[in-house]
C-alpha cells in the first residue's frame, strides 16, 4: 500500500506532498510536529503544541492551499485521524488537494466515503 501511494505521489504532480505516519500511537501527530516544524518552519509549533492544535493548524494550512497531495500512511482506526480530546479532525472538510489513507481495514471502516480500491497481486 505504501509503495502503491509513493508511485501515485510521483506520477501525478502536485506542488507539495505531506506523507505522515500514523503506523503507531502518536505516531501522526509526531509526524505533522516534524512536517510544520522542521519543513515547513512554523515557529509556533513545539512539543508541547497539543495534537488539537496541530491537527487545527495543519487543516488550516490546506484550506489556504491547493494542489497537494497528503498522505496517511499505515491507519488502522478512523480515530486515528481524530484528536480524542476536542474532537478535531485532521482532514479537511473542504480539500483542495488529493488525500490518499493507506490501511489494513476495510475502507469503510476507516472513511465512510472512501474510495477503495482493489489491488491484485503486484509484481
Amino acid at each position: 500500500k505504501s509503495m502503491i501511494a509513493t508511485a501515485y505521489a510521483k506520477n501525478k504532480y502536485y506542488g507539495t506532498t505531506y506523507w505522515c505516519s500514523a503506523a503507531g500511537p502518536g505516531k501522526l501527530a509526531e509526524s505533522l510536529r516534524v512536517i510544520m516544524k522542521d519543513d515547513l518552519k512554523m515557529v509556533d509549533v513545539s512539543q508541547d503544541t497539543t495534537t488539537a492544535k496541530l491537527y487545527e493548524m495543519f487543516r488550516t494550512l490546506l484550506g489556504k492551499t491547493i494542489g497537494w497531495l497528503l498522505v496517511i500512511d499505515g491507519v488502522t482506526e478512523v480515530a486515528d485521524m481524530i484528536d480524542d480530546d476536542s474532537d478535531i479532525s485532521l482532514l479537511p472538510n473542504d480539500p483542495k488537494g488529493d488525500i490518499i489513507v493507506t490501511t489494513q481495514q476495510a475502507a469503510n471502516r476507516i472513511l465512510p466515503l472512501a474510495c477503495r480500491i482493489k489491488i491484485e497481486g503486484l509484481t
